[in-house]
């Protein structure tokens, strides 16, 4: 198709039923390369029930890409995959699903099972929702440089080797004139989702909406750059059996919501955030006209808000988390902290309204920021220690 159009893919098609345009390559791939969208229009490609073995990329704008579960909640799709799309493949290490450099995406309905899962790279404005992603091997849902508004909405991920949905911004640093920062800024809510057993954390977000303000850098090539006002979103999804954190921070920035979550069973910290100083130095040659100017910026403050969230451990997962582990030493009797916070000095966190408790050593630790517990009480039971706040050589609480 061009401009604007719809293309069905069924299995057990004779070749009379299939268009012309790609019969030759009869596969959702083929559906995608099929269609030449240089305008606005949306582009919907509606795939049938069945199991189709094949590593799928997105590389072009306004698409909609429906399996036979479209607007079914991943939890509630049917165990017997009987009327399922599903998306398995025999490359182990190639993601299923590469959504890249593309813009205006949609994926809904599909059971992608195996290999490297969904993969957004370099994409912006991509709505995953309503999949089951199990048996990953890398993160569920790996989201890398992704700029505009990310939805991944109403999703079962289960088995991960690594993080079941996962944010990473690398970004680039800037030579000569040039400012060095992360180009990282997105629109994130990641809502609804069921993550189970992730061999790492459950939700982990690392270096995104964090680059420096314009204004402390006066070394900026494009002093017109236009701001924006990002936020991440993190609410109504159940994480369990995480075998590291629950939901990890690290250098996020700018606004952060953590609200309505359910998190059972983290190895270590229900919630977890680190963010490191504001600035990191920066080396300049004798001569501003050599133009070597380098370091980078750290981490913009994050303004964190946590609550009416449920944090717990039982006993019997903790039991098989004790022990020796040649990589990580001895393991604690419990989890180490329901919630712990190391955000910077210049960090806030508002945090309310959460029941924390069962096998953690702290209800609530914290080493740097401001730590707001004023409006509604948090419940924390069950731990060795409630409240815990250390100041340690290089921070400030």
């Amino acid at each position: 198709t061009s401009g604007t159009g719809t293309i069905t893919v069924n299995q057990n098609k004779t070749s009379d039923e299939i268009p012309e345009v790609y019969a030759s390559t009869y596969s959702i791939q083929g559906a995608l390369d099929a269609i030449n969208n240089s305008g606005s229009g949306l582009n919907t490609i509606n795939v049938g029930k069945g199991t189709w073995t094949e590593n799928v990329t997105i590389n072009k704008d306004n698409i909609q890409l429906n399996g036979a579960r479209k607007g079914i909640a991943g939890v509630e799709h049917d165990a017997s995959l009987v009327d399922a799309t599903i998306v398995n493949s025999t490359n182990n290490w190639s993601s299923l699903l590469n959504i890249e450099y593309a813009d205006n995406v949609t994926v809904d309905g599909f059971d992608f099972s195996g290999s490297a899962g969904v993969d957004i790279n370099g994409a912006s404005d991509v709505t995953i929702k309503n999949n089951v992603i199990e048996d990953s091997s890398d993160d569920g849902v790996h989201i890398n440089n992704a700029s505009g508004k990310i939805d991944i909405l109403n999703n079962q991920i289960v088995s991960s080797q690594y993080n079941g949905i996962a944010a990473y911004a690398n970004g680039y640093y800037g030579y000569g004139y040039g400012r060095m920062m992360r180009n990282n800024s997105i629109d994130l809510t990641i809502e609804g989702n069921t993550i189970l057993s992730s061999g790492s954390n459950g939700i982990y977000l690392s270096n995104i909406n964090n680059q420096s303000d314009q204004t402390e850098v006066s070394l900026m090539e494009d002093e017109d750059a236009p701001a924006s006002e990002p936020q991440v979103l993190i609410t109504e999804n159940y994480i369990e059996n995480s075998d590291y954190h629950g939901i990890s921070l690290y250098d996020v920035g700018g606004d952060v919501t953590i609200l309505v979550n359910e998190i059972y069973n983290s190895r270590y910290d229900g919630i977890y955030a680190y963010n490191s100083s504001g600035y990191y130095g920066d080396y300049m040659s004798a001569s501003y006209d050599d133009g070597y100017y380098g370091g980078y910026y750290g981490s913009q403050p994050i303004n964190l808000n946590i609550t009416n969230n449920i944090i717990e451990n039982s006993d019997a997962v903790m039991d098989d988390y004790k022990g020796y582990d040649g990589y990580y030493g001895y393991y604690g009797y419990d989890g180490n902290a329901g919630i712990e916070l190391d955000i910077s000095a210049d960090g806030y966190a508002k945090i309310s309204d959460n029941t924390i408790g069962q096998n953690f050593e702290y209800g609530l630790l914290g080493y740097s920021g401001e730590i707001d517990l004023t409006g509604a009480g948090n419940t924390i039971h069950d731990t060795n220690i409630g409240m815990g706040f250390y100041a340690g050589d290089n921070r400030k609480a």
